[in-house]
């Protein structure tokens, strides 16, 4: 548990590179949570979502990890298309071990989040990109928030690995979200 408020700590120092809660924008993805909800009382929360550009909403998927009540959550939101064109979508939320929280607020720390800032958003000046999604990591705790943003033109980079811890979260305790969450991916 300790290190779960060591990493929330670590945030808190981050300082400018924060923002309040407040000054966030919504999303307008309506099946999308944001770290800074009004539930969470200003509770920690880490987020992975990704939005696909070009592409007939839903085309964002998300996994979540917040603590409300003093219980670890998670919360899936996913779809796929179907072979006919149907689109099917998944929204569940589980309750998680402490030990799995600890292990994903180890991933968002203010140290990777100070890495992750530095990255180019299309990985190189040159490049031109037309098409593809916006990978973003969030984390707040206190009313303050953090994040990094990369498109996925930029290739596969650290923003990749991380969401696919929080993939591999989501699907150990809903087996189900597998198939709806493969843009969270190494």
């Amino acid at each position: 548990m300790i290190g779960i408020y060591a990493a929330m700590l670590s945030l808190a120092a981050l300082g400018p590179a924060t923002t309040q809660c407040g000054e966030t924008d919504k999303s307008d993805d309506y099946h999308l949570l944001s770290v800074c909800e009004g539930f969470l009382e200003g509770g920690p929360a880490f987020s992975a979502t990704v939005r696909a550009s070009l592409s007939a909403k839903p085309a964002s998927q998300q996994v979540m990890v917040f603590k409300l009540d003093g219980t670890w959550m998670v919360a899936i939101a996913g779809y796929s298309w179907s072979p006919g064109g149907a689109v099917l979508t998944r929204r569940a939320e589980f309750e998680i071990s402490p030990e799995d929280a600890k292990a994903i607020a180890g991933l968002l720390d203010g140290e990777t989040f100070d890495r992750l800032g530095k990255i180019k958003f299309y990985g190189r000046d040159d490049r031109i990109c037309m098409d593809g999604a916006v990978y973003e990591l969030a984390a707040a705790s206190g009313g303050r928030k953090a994040s990094a943003r990369q498109h996925s033109c930029a290739g596969t980079t650290e923003i990749n690995s991380i969401m696919a811890a929080f993939r591999e979260l989501a699907i150990k305790y809903d087996p189900d979200s597998q198939g709806m969450l493969y843009w969270l991916k190494d």
